[in-house]
């Protein structure tokens, strides 16, 4: 937006022009996002430790700093309104309080710094998950590579935001001799499109186990989209996207950034819900009123047509093995209702491991993975 102001332009425009306040929207909802962050937060802390699962990178350090940065830019949206500005013509604000559109940049560039980190932290969370769950070697090589692959978004987005005003204060303090910036708006449009590629990643990586699973048709389906659930944030990321491409945000910056900013502020917050939500899941069986719900049963019955789920889960390892194979039940979140064998047991290579069926009514849809997994040593 053009410093010098145009008198002509300013008289023609109207009173109300100057009073209009659009900032409603991303003060609610950073208000929203802050309490459903905190709720979910809560419930996955809460889960892990009355599970005794409180353990794992993702419970010490991943969740933790997705929640902290998840919360700044909750923060950030409402200093937003409170101090910089947002909702309003960056014209009225020029008019009345220049400096409300540097605090407004200030505000900005921490939010760009904010926005990297926060959608970053919920996808290493949800990646630790997969390696909890798919302990096979090249599911295990594809998921350290996806980490790999958001870590260096994370640095590269950081990195960028760091260099594409030089000196750094040029970015909100425009009057400093000699100082430049690259096309900011550009940065806020492309950066969206590797953190999309991350998204994809994280929906497609579970499928090829989940297909090859051996249960019956409701549970892998309940399965599904457990972790499909888990991807909503790419749907998020794509409205982001386009909000970024169709509004000229230095156009009229403190009006215009409602809608990108909000949802840029939902956007984390989403990915946060998402990887809380598998741990939470062991909770409902402590909750009477909704324990005995269960997805599993209802696809079930829609898929029998009866009023009782009527399929049962067999579990069934192959007979060819290596030298050794260990069978083991885990402690993982996602525990089992009926399973309770935690040992660890020696299976020769011609032994058969057939744990008994159950009832989808028994297990809920995670069950599959969470109660047995297999380790070969060779």
């Amino acid at each position: 937006m053009s410093s010098e102001i145009d008198t002509a332009y300013i008289a023609s425009l109207p009173p109300s022009y100057f009073t209009k306040n659009v900032s409603a929207p991303l003060l609610h909802v950073s208000i929203a996002m802050a309490v459903l962050q905190t709720m979910f937060i809560t419930l996955f802390f809460t889960s892990r430790i009355l599970n005794k699962t409180a353990n794992g990178i993702e419970f010490w350090l991943f969740m933790p700093a997705a929640y902290i940065f998840c919360m700044a830019h909750c923060v950030n949206g409402i200093l937003f309104v409170k101090i910089g500005g947002a909702g309003r013509h960056a014209l009225a604000w020029m008019l009345e309080d220049p400096q409300v559109i540097v605090t407004w940049l200030k505000i900005c560039k921490i939010e760009e710094y904010t926005w990297n980190l926060s959608v970053a932290f919920p996808k290493l969370a949800i990646l630790s998950l997969y390696m909890r769950i798919f302990t096979t070697r090249k599911y295990r090589i594809a998921a350290y590579t996806s980490g790999v692959f958001v870590i260096i978004n994370l640095v590269a987005g950081l990195a960028l935001s760091s260099s594409i005003c030089t000196p750094l204060a040029y970015s909100w303090d425009k009057s400093i001799p000699g100082g430049k910036c690259g096309n900011v708006m550009a940065a806020y449009r492309y950066i969206g499109f590797p953190n999309m590629i991350a998204d994809i990643i994280l929906l497609a990586l579970p499928l090829p186990a989940i297909y090859k699973l051996h249960v019956d048709l409701a549970v892998k389906i309940g399965i599904l989209i457990t972790f499909l659930s888990g991807s909503f944030g790419i749907v998020t990321c794509i409205i982001r996207i386009v909000f970024f491409f169709t509004t000229d945000l230095y156009a009229d910056p403190t009006y215009n950034c409602i809608a990108t900013m909000t949802w840029t502020t939902v956007e984390p917050g989403v990915y946060l819900i998402a990887a809380s939500m598998p741990s939470i899941r062991p909770l409902k069986k402590r909750i009477p009123f909704i324990k005995d719900i269960s997805f599993t049963s209802l696809v079930s019955r829609t898929f029998s047509g009866s009023g009782k789920p009527t399929n049962k889960v067999s579990w069934r390892y192959p007979s060819k093995v290596g030298k050794q194979q260990v069978v083991r039940t885990t402690d993982f979140e996602m525990e089992s209702a009926r399973l309770s064998n935690d040992g660890e047991y020696s299976v020769h290579s011609t032994t058969r491991i057939n744990p008994p069926a159950y009832s989808l009514a028994d297990i809920d849809e995670q069950s599959v993975f969470h109660n047995h997994t297999v380790n070969r040593k060779v």
